[in-house]
């Protein structure tokens, strides 16, 4: 539930030094019924410090937000009450839309893995310059098993039964159920110095500082993470370096608090409230595991600006140790996190608008509707951006 109202401590009068431990939610439901004022009450472990209060207490009933297995919620009132908070307790549950098991991420297979149940392989192969890929099918080898594979091998059945993950998208949730709610925690990887890009002395640290003096992009989020990188060298480098910025965000722990993970570069230029609009239009089902295909560009899905739902991320933070051990880490870090996500289960929505790229030919600021541009090397060109944004 969204809380309807400030927070309240409710400390005892008599003993205002005395607040009882709040360990579970039913301890922190009774301290809200000992207390006539309050209404609600919310408990969480997660984002709450070692030795915070999980427990919350309102004196506001809150709207539906978001369902949850991490947070709890109750409401109090009088035994007259019961018949009313019961009906509006079932239109609570009456907004709760149905994604699946896992968040509705059904994984695929990766090279060599057994497709029987899934039917599915995630694995590809890629021209020289990835400009094409195609998935391995999965292929029956006997009544046993059968195989993730470019072609099938010696003494195999080859019969065909499915090939790579689904491209339809996820479509919007139905009319009166819960919309993905959009929080947003962005992070940013900044590399120190100075280094010469696209023709000009770019310096990340100033990018970002002036992210900072004008409220854009990772600083115009609910939220935000700024890592300091460290140089590297080749794709394969990338991607190792990559794998570990993402895993400084799970470590972080301030996802959890938000609804979605956005992981844009320094010289990617955006503002919150035009991403949240395009979330809205395409309506996810709250408590979906998805990511956003961004750009019409290649294999539609540019590093620049990386976003995924809540769910998205914890799907990926669980299992992304398949990806670093199936998958070649070739081809760019974009590539990479694209197959990882799409051989995961992720569901995905295609918004060729998010991104507004210079890599695809796009070169001012002045869409309108677009919500990321890249690229911009320097706080002048930042700061020109921002004014072609704000026309």
């Amino acid at each position: 539930m969204r809380p309807g109202a400030s927070e309240n401590e409710f400390r005892r009068q008599v003993e205002p030094g005395w607040y009882p431990e709040m360990d579970s939610m039913s301890a922190c439901t009774e301290w809200c019924k000992s207390h006539a004022s309050c209404i609600q009450a919310t408990f969480s472990y997660v984002g709450v410090p070692e030795g915070g209060n999980p427990c919350h207490l309102f004196e506001e009933r809150g709207e539906v937000y978001d369902f949850r297995d991490d947070f709890n919620a109750s409401w109090c009132g009088t035994l007259e009450q019961t018949d009313y908070l019961v009906g509006e307790l079932k239109k609570v549950f009456e907004q709760k839309p149905w994604v699946g098991d896992n968040f509705g991420a059904v994984p695929c297979g990766f090279g060599g893995d057994d497709c029987q149940e899934s039917r599915c392989c995630g694995s590809q192969t890629c021209t020289w310059d990835f400009s094409k890929c195609e998935y391995f099918k999965c292929i029956r080898k006997d009544e046993n098993f059968a195989g993730c594979a470019a072609e099938p091998e010696g003494g195999w059945d080859g019969e065909i039964l499915d090939y790579g993950p689904s491209d339809e998208d996820l479509p919007a949730v139905e009319d009166g159920k819960l919309a993905h709610p959009t929080s947003l925690f962005c992070f940013v990887v900044m590399m120190p110095g100075a280094r010469a890009s696209a023709g000009v002395q770019e310096d990340e640290g100033a990018l970002v500082a002036t992210m900072k003096e004008t409220s854009s992009s990772v600083y115009s989020c609910d939220e935000q993470l700024v890592i300091e990188g460290w140089v590297n060298s080749g794709s394969e480098a990338n991607i190792d370096a990559f794998i570990q910025y993402w895993g400084k965000v799970k470590e972080d722990g301030r996802y959890m608090l938000h609804d979605w993970v956005i992981k844009a570069d320094a010289d990617c230029i955006f503002m919150a409230d035009r991403v949240k609009a395009h979330i809205n239009q395409f309506k996810p089902p709250a408590g979906a595991a998805v990511y956003f295909r961004n750009t019409a560009f290649r294999f539609n899905f540019m590093g620049a600006f990386e976003m995924m739902s809540r769910e998205g991320a914890q799907v990926f933070f669980e299992n992304n140790w398949q990806c670093d051990a199936k998958i070649g880490h070739t081809g760019g870090e974009d590539y990479w996190m694209k197959l990882c996500l799409d051989t995961l289960g992720l569901r995905h929505i295609s918004d060729y608008a998010l991104l507004y790229d210079k890599y695809a030919a796009q070169n001012d600021c002045v869409d309108s509707w677009a919500a990321a541009f890249h690229f911009y090397k320097t706080p002048e060109q930042v700061k020109s951006c921002l004014n072609g944004i704000n026309r």
